[in-house]
């Protein structure tokens, strides 16, 4: 009968990536007659977003929105969610391609080595730009001054000139306002969206459909480990049911930013011949990635087993 409450740090405001989160955090305190208590805390109060892994880890808080790209070099496996045109199209295949990275024993052994483990995997929708400068073509990247997106992905668009500046999703609309970066390229619709940056660039640019960052939401080990077996058993069954979660509140998002995207600015439609410039960059990344890597762990095989797995769910 005794009441566990949980802290969770989030960084950003409310928006369709943690709406699931909210509906977990009411789900379990509903599920377990209000024995299980999830805290959310927005808006990096408890960390800021370079420092919850960290944190989580160290046991600062029970739970943490965890972005592994802000800490370079500590989750790489699980980077391969950050991999350019790797990840499927739809919302539900990203959940479900997110889960099977999460089946990996090396992503595993990764997680723990941090004293974490997999709570949430709300995915990432794919990623688009807006731009205070046209891009039509992949020469018109050359000189675009970006952020918003994982480093494996700015290694293609720095191919055809592109100047990527990472930094944390919080601080890119006022280094956009301030004309430190040119384009922002971000989750389509709700990041684009949720943080206003249809406020101060005049381009929607969309069919780059670049692929997706790994951002995902993960507890404590120790706090996970000391739950009943009762509230685990709760959490898995909402766990197995994220793909329709996760893209029920991602539409929520497409209609309320999609129609102002369009009314207050200029739509670009990237040709595919264009795109296609830009994805034969891909299969070479994915390989300097994997080279990269490959003394954390089995890289070559997790990546050969991504590539499978996008074919079976997904059919290219």
């Amino acid at each position: 009968d005794e009441i566990v409450e949980w802290d969770m740090s989030i960084y950003g405001a409310s928006r369709a990536w943690t709406w699931p989160v909210e509906e977990w955090a009411e789900t379990m305190k509903e599920k377990t007659g209000g024995r299980w208590i999830i805290n959310l805390y927005y808006g990096e109060v408890l960390s800021p977003a370079a420092e919850n892994l960290p944190g989580v880890s160290a046991g600062l808080f029970e739970a943490a929105a965890v972005a592994p790209f802000y800490a370079p070099g500590t989750l790489p496996l699980n980077q391969v969610m950050d991999l350019p045109f790797l990840p499927p199209m739809t919302n539900e295949d990203i959940v479900s391609f997110q889960k099977k990275v999460w089946e990996h024993p090396d992503v595993i052994a990764e997680l723990h080595s941090q004293n974490v483990v997999p709570l949430i995997p709300t995915g990432l929708p794919q990623l688009e730009a807006m731009s205070k400068r046209p891009i039509r073509t992949a020469e018109d990247w050359a000189g675009v001054r970006m952020a918003g997106m994982g480093s494996e992905l700015g290694f293609v668009l720095e191919r055809f000139g592109g100047v990527p500046q990472p930094m944390p999703a919080p601080d890119v609309y006022m280094a956009l306002d301030r004309g430190v970066l040119d384009c922002v390229i971000m989750h389509n619709t709700y990041a684009l969206g949720a943080y206003s940056f249809y406020e101060i660039t005049d381009y929607y640019v969309t069919d780059l459909a670049l692929g997706t960052v790994a951002a995902f939401f993960v507890a404590n080990k120790d706090a996970w480990d000391a739950l009943p077996e009762e509230f685990k058993e709760y959490h898995m069954e909402f766990y197995n049911n994220m793909e329709e979660i996760g893209a029920r509140h991602y539409a929520k998002a497409d209609d309320q930013f999609l129609p102002i995207f369009l009314e207050q600015m200029e739509h670009i439609e990237f040709p595919r011949e264009e795109r296609d410039k830009l994805e034969a960059i891909a299969s070479e990344v994915w390989q300097e990635w994997a080279e990269r890597w490959e003394g954390r762990g089995d890289s070559h095989g997790l990546l050969q087993q991504m590539i499978e797995y996008r074919k079976e769910i997904a059919g290219f």
